[in-house]
């Protein structure tokens, strides 16, 4: 008996491994990019040339039961070993909407310009994975992020592609919550298989218990009420018994909107979100949220009732209390509309005294949204993310011997470089268009409206870029 039950074992770790193994399931090139290409087509600085590939491979959907989900993985054309991110996408609708669409991979495109090999995970019920999107599922999101992230590590071998072994993890907003359920589950589950070099979710829902419940409960005007549709919705899938129909946990008048919410292009999360907001202000005057809701879920809410399915799905999809090991920054901007930015600093708080070894939350700043947060989130990541990697010789010289400053810049940029001859200087905007070129070490400002901008060094044996932010 003992015999078959250290069989049955192996059998299941040996099958366990086979799965993981085979989790590939097939790669198409879908785009090549040069330099030159990723500045002014994307507005991205890169370092090197990039390939996009769209991945299938295998992951578990809700219920464990394998499924087929879509992914985009992005090489840098660079013959080194190098590291790999792995970011997380937002909030997207229509389910075609997604990375391996190449849909709005800016951010996949500018780590990968950067030297990284970078996945970026569909999610189950979006792009090739069947059902519907388990919207903030932190379990699936993290299982369909660390299995790309295999498949990635297989690919790679398949093309002598040499992998060093820092792995970083980042995403913003539902990206953010993803990318700390795929950065738990690393730490906690697959210790013996991944070590996270360090971590930066951005602007994401990390305690739905205070967040979602508090846009359900305030008397504020919301202007997003198909985000709590789409995550009652997206858990019921899940879990399965937040509800037996909609008319249980929505008023009659918003019933049929829900039920016609799929996903698909026919109506999805914008034309929701559009015709809630009309019916909303016409009947009330404006779009308080709880006036979606049965008064039942309303008083459940208010007496923190755990019992109710809903709120017990929010509890259980929390990713804030923990103990990271890795490095961990957690950015935010104060004028964020969409998701508070108390959930970085209360997370950040709770997760140093839980005794984290070096946990930051930091803003991006006071006046930015939360799409405006975005861009300079994603670049501060990146620089985080660089100073844990080796120093190539090629980029040496032009980092130790440059130094712009003031930044944030007000009237002018000085540059400061023992290089007195023979180089170019170049600022482009985010949009990658030209806005100034000069070969001298100061440069004035006023032209330059407030906002983010790229500057470029060339000289003869080196090219530096840096980002630069004009603020009055």
């Amino acid at each position: 008996m003992l015999f078959m039950k250290k069989f049955f074992i192996l059998l299941l770790f040996l099958s366990t491994q086979s799965l993981i193994a085979q989790n590939l399931i097939s790669s198409q090139l879908l785009n090549e990019y040069n330099t030159a290409q990723l500045l002014f087509q994307f507005g991205i600085p890169a370092d090197n040339g990039i390939k996009v590939y769209k991945v299938l491979y295998q992951t578990p959907d809700v219920q464990g039961v394998p499924d087929t989900a879509s992914g985009v993985l992005v090489l840098p054309d660079i013959e080194e070993p190098l590291p790999i991110v792995a970011y997380h996408h937002g909030t997207t609708s229509p389910k075609e909407n997604v990375p391996s669409r190449e849909s709005f991979i800016v951010a996949e495109l500018y780590f990968a310009g950067k030297g990284y090999v970078t996945t970026s995970a569909d999610f189950l019920g979006l792009g090739d994975s069947r059902g519907f999107h388990p919207y903030l599922h932190a379990a699936t999101q993290a299982s369909a992020s660390i299995d790309l992230i295999r498949a990635a590590q297989i690919f790679c071998a398949s093309e002598s592609i040499e992998l060093t072994n820092q792995l970083f993890i980042t995403g913003y907003s539902q990206g953010g919550h993803a990318a700390m359920s795929t950065f738990r589950a690393l730490e906690t589950e697959n210790t013996e298989e991944f070590t996270v070099t360090a971590a930066a979710p951005m602007s994401g829902p990390y305690n739905l218990t205070g967040s979602l419940r508090d846009d359900i409960l305030s008397d504020a005007p919301y202007l997003f009420p198909s985000y709590l549709v789409y995550t009652i919705k997206g858990l019921q899938t899940a879990y399965g018994n937040l509800y037996t129909d909609v008319g249980e946990i929505f008023l009659p008048e918003y019933v049929d909107m829900v039920n016609r919410f799929n996903n698909e292009s026919d109506y999805d999360l914008n034309a929701l979100n559009e015709e809630m907001l009309a019916l909303l202000e016409m009947q009330h005057g404006a779009a308080i949220p709880r006036f979606l809701f049965q008064e039942t879920l309303i008083t459940d809410l208010i007496n923190d009732d755990r019992s109710n399915p809903i709120l017990a799905a929010l509890y259980d999809n929390n990713v804030f209390d923990w103990t990271p090991q890795a490095p961990t920054r957690l950015y935010y901007c104060e004028a964020d509309e969409q998701v508070p930015f108390e959930n970085a600093i209360f997370t950040d708080s709770l997760m140093n005294a839980n005794g984290a070894n070096d946990v930051r939350s930091l803003s991006m700043g006071e006046d930015l949204d939360h799409n405006g947060c975005a861009v300079p989130a994603i670049l501060d990541a990146e620089e985080f993310f660089s100073s844990f990697l080796p120093i190539s010789a090629s980029t040496t010289t032009a980092i130790s011997n440059l130094n712009i400053y003031p930044n944030p810049v007000t009237d002018f940029i000085t540059i400061d470089t023992p290089i007195s001859s023979n180089f170019e200087i170049t600022i482009f905007d985010e949009l990658g268009r030209q806005i100034l070129q000069s070969n001298s070490t100061r440069l004035p400002a006023n032209q330059l409206s407030n906002g983010i901008y790229f500057l470029r060094f060339q000289a003869a044996d080196a090219i530096w870029i840096r980002k630069i932010m004009v603020q009055r």
